[in-house]
């Protein structure tokens, strides 16, 4: 027996569902609606942010090239810097 068949037959006691089913079915419409929304919305915020952290990272980007073509000795020092802390970290695990 399929939905449509049992919203058509009424109950053996005699009383029609088929305003039973309109209210459950106009419930879950509701629901749905509102579930879509939403999602909509979420899906919109998740752009968004993605959007301005994209920027940001691409200003992050532009201003540490900068301070590199700047100060290049000190870049190198950086990086020796860091390659040191980490060689005494993973030194350390073993």
């Amino acid at each position: 027996m399929t939905y449509h068949d049992m919203e058509q037959t009424p109950r053996s006691n005699g009383h029609d569902t088929s305003g039973v089913a309109d209210k459950a079915r106009k419930a879950a419409e509701g629901f749905t609606a509102r579930a879509t929304e939403t999602a909509e919305n979420a899906k919109a915020k998740a752009y968004d942010a993605a959007g301005k952290g994209q920027e940001q990272l691409t200003l992050a980007r532009s201003e540490f090239e900068r301070g590199v073509q700047k100060n290049p000795g000190l870049a190198v020092l950086g990086a020796v810097g860091v390659g040191v802390l980490l060689g005494l970290a993973l030194r350390g695990r073993r």
